[in-house]
Formats: structure tokens, sequence, C-alpha cells
């Protein structure tokens, strides 16, 4: 991940936690621009939040997403998991232990 990259996910968490405080818990940054580098894709990110939310919630953190994103031409894939889930449920999930192995906690 570039530096400018780096700091555009700085600012992202930055922003969702002004927005919404303590709901959110961890920011991860995962994938093809992690894993290989590459500039030319989207941020697949991961957001942790302290309790489980509805498709309400969601929608409302990912309209703010979606939105930073347009005003820096940057593409995200954001995926949700409440603390307990990312911790307990599913923390053995392939897909848990990759992002935990290989990602960024922002």
């Amino acid at each position: 991940m570039s530096n400018n990259d780096y700091k555009s996910i700085l600012e992202l968490k930055d922003l969702l936690r002004k927005k919404f405080g303590a709901l959110i818990e961890e920011v991860y940054c995962y994938g093809s621009k992690v894993y290989a580098r590459k500039e030319d894709t989207d941020f697949d990110i991961l957001i942790v939040t302290v309790k489980k939310i509805d498709w309400k919630e969601e929608s409302k953190i990912f309209s703010e997403i979606y939105e930073f994103g347009v005003f820096r031409d940057l593409q995200f894939d954001v995926k949700f998991f409440s603390e307990d889930e990312f911790k307990n449920a599913y923390s053995e999930m392939p897909f848990i232990k990759n992002i935990l192995s290989y990602g960024i906690q922002i």
C-alpha cells in the first residue's frame, strides 16, 4: 500500500469515527491494495463495529464511505462484522484469518 493510500484510509477512519463515534471499533484494509500493492484497484476494507448493526446502519456508513471515495476518485468494497462476530463467532473463518495475517489494521 502506498503512503497516499494509507493516508486516505486514515482520513476515512477519522471521518467514520467523527460521524459514528464509538460504534466503529476497528478498520482493516486487505486485498490486492495490501497484498500485491496494486494501484489501479479498489480498497477492500472491513469495518468492525462494537455491536451488530442492521442494514440501515450499514447503509449510512457505506454512504459516507462512498461519498468520501467519490471526492477522491477511490472505490471501496466494504464488509461489516460486529466485534463479537469478528473475534468469536467467525474467528476461525479463513477470510478472517487472512485479514488478521495479511491485512493492515488502520
